[in-house]
């Protein structure tokens, strides 16, 4: 994590100045800065079971999902008043590389407080790191995944739900212009979306222990299918808002026990490996459900689409449910 933060600190940084140079190098620290987080998430996900006892893993992780998705409401327009107070008082060019670099101190605001951490842990001595011992390791990762029942379902449900359901930020951007709301409307579907996550991550970050994980985890994958189905048939920007809300208390009930049923059921070699592959393959289906809905979309229409992809989200989570695997997971 320490050394995720320090890269993240030299590839802001850099922006400004290269960003002179020429815009290819946005597309390239945009693209290294998404690999980086690929290493810290999980990282961050899987030391947690180190820190806190296992009966307060739902609490914990609700909690920082709940944090992380406040800040990311919020930082869009407090970075949107940073830079425009930057730029009155200096000029353009000058207020938004002092952004930036006030940005990349945030990444080193990080690294030091994670390194005050003192994390009660011991693990075995692990080898050498080589190109070789890194390909074993994923390759444990993923045969421990395939080898436990439990962890191989719910897996496979997560990158269905991602393949089929991350697409809703770009369908909100679609929905926004179809209902001729433009920018005031796609930000307030959004917002909804990120006050919906906020919700349901408290909910469950109280209640959340008190039920099996395996019914918690598929009821809020039909919930965030019918909640997205919904807007096939709504042009109103507040009932869609509503929706999103709906959708993102519905996407925490979903995410949240997921995480935890890794923590608790992978073993702490094999920790770090298992949640990195669920990241990659996450990351890689939100790449995909973006392109395919936004250009399907743009073909049929976004409520056509969203309602298709309600449905594909609630037919996954009803077969789910035949699975013991799926429905027994606790």
């Amino acid at each position: 994590m320490i050394v995720s933060d320090i890269v993240r600190v030299a590839l802001v940084a850099s922006i400004p100045t290269l960003a002179h140079i020429s815009i290819f190098w946005i597309y390239v620290i945009t693209f290294l800065l998404t690999t980086v987080s690929l290493f810290f998430r999980p990282a961050k996900d899987g030391i947690l079971p180190d820190i806190v006892p296992e009966r307060s893993l739902m609490t914990a992780n609700s909690l920082s999902s709940a944090t992380d998705t406040t800040i990311e409401v919020l930082g869009f327009p407090l970075a949107g008043a940073l830079v425009g107070g930057l730029v009155g008082s200096f000029s353009t060019d000058h207020g938004i590389d002092f952004a930036f670099y006030i940005d990349a101190g945030t990444y080193l605001f990080s690294a030091i407080m994670i390194y005050q951490m003192s994390v009660p842990h011991s693990r075995p001595d692990q080898p050498k790191l080589g190109l070789g011992t890194l390909l074993r390791m994923v390759g444990s990762g993923l045969r421990f995944v395939r080898s436990n029942a439990i962890l191989l379902t719910n897996t496979l449900i997560i990158a269905c739900g991602a393949l089929i359901g991350s697409g809703t930020l770009t369908l909100a951007y679609g929905y926004a212009a179809w209902t001729n709301t433009g920018a005031f409307g796609y930000s307030i579907l959004e917002a909804g979306i990120g006050l919906g996550n906020v919700i349901g991550a408290l909910i469950m970050g109280r209640w959340g222990d008190r039920y099996p994980k395996g019914p918690l985890i598929l009821i809020g994958l039909i919930c965030f299918g019918a909640t997205n189905g919904a807007l096939a048939i709504a042009s109103d920007l507040w009932f869609a808002t509503l929706m999103l809300v709906l959708s993102g208390v519905s996407n925490m009930f979903f995410i949240i026990p997921s995480i935890t049923l890794v923590q608790q059921r992978t073993p702490d070699e094999f920790r770090g490996r298992v949640l990195s592959f669920r990241s990659t393959l996450v990351m890689i289906s939100f790449i995909v459900s973006n392109i395919v809905l936004g250009m399907s979309a743009a073909e049929y229409g976004v409520t056509t689409v969203w309602g298709v992809s309600g449905g594909l989200l609630i037919l996954v989570g009803l077969l789910a449910f035949l699975l013991p695997s799926a429905r027994n997971a606790d």
